[in-house]
C-alpha cells in the first residue's frame, strides 16, 4: 500500500515538473526574424518613402489627478528605421569597363 502511494506520488511530481518545464520553454520570447529597429518593430512596420513607424505599444496611463489607470496601446513615436539595413536597400554604382 504505501509502495503504491509513493508510485503515484512520483508520477504526479513527475508530471507537474514535466509541465512546469513545458510552461516555461511556452512563456520564452521567440526571436523575431529579419532586422530589428531599437523601438523593437521589424522594418515591415515602418513606411517606405517615410520610414515612420506603424506599430504601436504599450504604455502606462494615467488619470487627471496622477492616479495610475493600468495600460493602455498607443502609435510608437519612432520617426525612422535605424536598426541594419537590408542588402536590397544597397544600391550599387556600376563598373567602368576598362
Amino acid at each position: 500500500m504505501l509502495a503504491e502511494m509513493l508510485l503515484g506520488a512520483s508520477l504526479v511530481a513527475s508530471g507537474w515538473v514535466a509541465g512546469l518545464g513545458t510552461s516555461l520553454l511556452m512563456r520564452r520570447k521567440q526571436p523575431q526574424a529579419g532586422p530589428i529597429c531599437p523601438c523593437s518593430h521589424s522594418i515591415g512596420h515602418h513606411e517606405d518613402q517615410t520610414g515612420r513607424c506603424l506599430g504601436q505599444i504599450r504604455r502606462v496611463h494615467y488619470y487627471d489627478s496622477g492616479d495610475r489607470n493600468g495600460k493602455e496601446w498607443v502609435s510608437c513615436d519612432c520617426r525612422r528605421y535605424s536598426g541594419p539595413e537590408l542588402l536590397s536597400s544597397v544600391t550599387f554604382r556600376e563598373l567602368e569597363q576598362p
